[in-house]
């Protein structure tokens, strides 16, 4: 047992370095061990709306109870739009504690620190992040909540409101695990962060950022790169004065334009959060409309004197271009085998006004869906248009006879980013790990949200695989999962891949029919294009494959060249 974790009528009991005391609850994993739960503990403070936080530096009196999620960071309910959810004091953290009966020597276990995704405008800690999978294998799983939105990312381009407090928040969260791990039996030198979308490009962020150093020791990052336009947002200023011109914050009706940052934060400030969460989603309209649009994300900070420190000062794409890493450590990247399949294709092929609007609109569509008219000129954003037009479907019109044209495209706003990250990642003599995600859920996680019923639901497309990570439940509370099914077998085993990884810093482990088939990192003779770049295909029988996105890549290097040698700074 955890040498600091105690029992006191049936409650674990664990003293953290600075807070005090904390009872948390006993749980079940789902091969029926017992687990320590502690939910809902906060990990920071925020001084005030768009500030950056800090750390607590008292002590609660008595026992703290932990048995229960704090409240999420405030936010649209993602299905809908309609609700605001949620709260602005939401820094709070979640510690899942396996092997509660063994006698393992205190600060041993290694842990993960899972990161939500939710296009840095949704989501939680708790939310589906049951852990009842990763606790029959000897870790810790630690998840927390980040800011959000509006609240989390807006930036004013200087030192009024810099920016990134989401990302920071999140490397508050890991500070707080280095201080307190050891106290539930973790070892804080074997820290891993993972997560996947949003997650996933959090990861590579903190690969970049110096704010990151030391605080962890691996890194797995699902369908998610700092290099995808979904993830940068390159014109902080000019975003947030559109947001506050839709407010109606500056007093200048005849050149609204020209309020200045002061003026932004005074009058944002002053409004409610469902003020704030309801404008975020309507000050920009997004394509098609039922889709989201992400305009709050990390920014490149400038290095103004009176800024808190920076998370980054260049943006992503310069940082990789010029291998600019602040931590070097071994990454798992990869994406599922159809990306882009519900969220994006499905979604628009199951409407035929929304095909020949894609068809006719192609120009001023694509931009905008794929993320990158923020980075360009308009004039660039035609030529990119007409390339990725003239690729992906040559002469052929948009439609159901071009679903695959389309959901390869759209696999591509994940894929090409995470190949890219990987391969540059690499270069500079780090361990990468690469892989391709293709087994079946029993549910499609994008497709839901998005009433995707067509056959494009049951290809294996985005966040798909944290069914298999994660006990998602049933509307009527059983688990998504059943025991003894083929499905179960695929996920411990998916489970044992990263915790593998989380504890020997290499993924590898028995699994399936080609047990002799090793997943390595990769190669410098991968780099140079003497041998094709193998991805590991995780599936039923997992097994490496050879590039299988080779042309679309290449094509796609072609187009992005120049973006990518330097990226806007």
């Amino acid at each position: 047992m955890a040498a600091e974790v105690s029992v006191n009528n049936g409650a674990p009991i664990v003293k953290l370095a600075q807070n005090g005391l904390l009872s948390g609850t006993v749980k079940i994993s789902r091969e029926g061990r017992p687990f320590y739960s502690f939910m809902g503990i906060p990990y920071a403070t925020i001084p005030g709306r768009f500030e950056a936080a800090k750390p607590i530096q008292h002590a609660w009196r008595g026992i703290k109870s932990a048995e229960k999620a704090g409240s999420s960071c405030t936010q649209k309910a993602f299905n809908t739009l309609g609700d605001t959810l949620g709260d602005e004091i939401c820094l709070f953290i979640n510690v899942y504690v396996s092997n509660i009966n063994t006698t393992k020597k205190s600060s041993e276990l290694p842990t993960l620190i899972w990161i939500h995704g939710g296009g840095f405008t949704f989501g939680d800690g708790t939310s589906p992040c049951r852990p009842s999978f990763f606790m029959d294998e000897p870790v810790i799983l630690v998840t927390f909540n980040y800011r959000l939105g509006v609240f989390g990312f807006l930036s004013t381009g200087d030192d009024v409101i810099p920016g990134n407090n989401g990302l920071k928040d999140q490397v508050a969260a890991f500070k707080w695990v280095q201080n307190n791990i050891p106290a539930f039996g973790g070892n804080p030198k074997k820290v891993t962060i993972f997560g996947v979308s949003a997650g996933g490009a959090s990861v590579h962020y903190h690969l970049l950022s110096s704010l990151s150093t030391g605080l962890f020791h691996g890194g797995i990052a699902q369908s998610g790169s700092a290099l995808s336009f979904w993830a940068y947002q390159p014109n902080p200023k000019e975003n947030a004065v559109q947001l506050a011109t839709y407010l109606n914050c500056s007093t200048m009706e005849e050149n609204p334009s020209k309020i200045t940052s002061l003026e932004i934060l005074d009058c944002l400030k002053n409004l409610s959060k469902e003020e704030l969460n309801e404008a975020q989603f309507k000050y920009k309209t997004s394509w098609p409309s039922n889709l989201r649009s992400f305009n709050f994300l990390p920014v490149s900070e400038t290095k103004a004197k009176n800024s808190d420190n920076p998370f980054i000062t260049a943006s992503p794409m310069a940082l990789v271009a010029r291998g600019e890493y602040a931590s070097k450590v071994p990454l798992i990247i990869g994406t599922t085998e159809d990306e882009g399949a519900t969220m994006y294709a499905g979604v628009v092929l199951q409407n035929y006004e929304l095909v020949k609007e894609l068809d006719s609109e192609w120009d001023l569509i694509v931009p905008k869906t794929l993320g990158y008219g923020r980075s360009f000129s308009i004039e660039k954003q035609k030529v990119i248009s007409d390339q990725l037009r003239k690729f992906y479907f040559g002469s052929k019109a948009v439609g159901s006879e071009t679903a695959v044209n389309l959901t390869n495209m759209y696999s591509d706003v994940f894929n090409y980013p995470v190949y890219k990250s990987a391969k540059e990642y690499a270069k500079n003599g780090n361990q990468v790990f690469l892989y391709q995600y293709a087994m079946p859920g029993l549910v499609s996680i994008m497709g839901m949200p998005f009433g995707v019923t067509s056959e494009l639901s049951k290809k294996v497309s985005h966040a798909d695989e944290i069914q298999y990570l994660f006990d998602l439940l049933l509307p009527e509370g059983k688990s998504l999962i059943k025991s003894g099914s083929q499905e179960e077998q695929f996920s411990k085993h998916f489970v044992r891949l990263w915790t593998t990884f989380a504890k020997n810093g290499n993924p590898n482990h028995s699994w399936g029919n080609y047990l002799n088939q090793e997943w390595k990192p990769i190669s410098q003779m991968e780099l140079d294009g003497s041998q094709p770049i193998r991805w590991y295909k995780i599936e039923q029988n997992p097994h490496t494959i050879n590039d299988p996105y080779k042309e679309r890549m290449r094509a796609l290097d072609k187009i992005f060249a120049e973006y990518y040698a330097q990226g806007p700074t």
